[in-house]
């Protein structure tokens, strides 16, 4: 096995269970849908997370196989971003389908907004790190300012105010141009093309 291939399999085995958390928690919303009040911003944050999930599989972790060497602070910066995806999605979303809330923003209010903090630790720190020891991009690079700022502004103004439907839409806006931005970053390395 070589060393992006022991690399991409400790990360994915992180991100798998990431995804998992999230898909059985939309699943056991979906099935407490009869019983629980269900809020658009609480399913927002948690497709903010699965697309967040699903875009470091795709992006970074697939571009480690364009790196001649792997250094150590980039496997800890990245296994460290998986985990923090795996404690956002375990967080967003109750996961006792029996003692589900009957509305699902009081349990965001006391507990999944943690997730929202997490998830601005994967912004703050991921981001920059990923940014300059993947990709080789400068952190005065637009993407890297956007999505840091932008990203853990929009996580801090849901987390102490009560503005969440204007947080969340910008929550939602930063991880569209990120998305866009990172697609563009994986397409120019060499051999991920296309």
């Amino acid at each position: 096995m070589t060393e992006w291939e022991f690399i991409s399999v400790a990360i994915s085995l992180i991100l798998g269970l990431a995804v998992a958390l999230v898909l059985a928690g939309a699943l056991t919303a979906f099935r407490a849908r009869g019983r629980t009040k269900l809020s658009p911003v609480v399913i927002a944050w948690t497709i903010y997370i699965f697309v967040s999930q699903l875009q470091f599989w795709w992006g970074p972790v697939r571009a480690l196989g364009s790196l001649e060497r792997i250094s150590g602070p980039v496997f800890v910066a990245m296994t460290w971003q998986a985990v923090i995806l795996f404690l956002a999605g375990g967080a967003i979303l109750p996961a006792d389908a029996d003692d589900y809330p009957r509305d699902l923003s009081t349990y965001f209010e006391e507990d999944g907004r943690w997730a929202v903090l997490i998830y601005a630790a994967y912004w703050l720190l991921g981001i920059p790190i990923l940014n300059m020891g993947v990709f080789a991009i400068s952190l005065a690079d637009p993407s890297n300012i956007t999505g840091v700022l932008l990203g853990v502004l929009s996580a801090m103004v849901f987390w102490s105010s009560r503005w969440r439907v204007p947080a969340t839409v910008l929550a939602g806006v930063v991880l569209a141009v990120n998305t866009l931005t990172a697609g563009q970053n994986v397409r120019e390395l060499p051999g991920l093309g296309g």
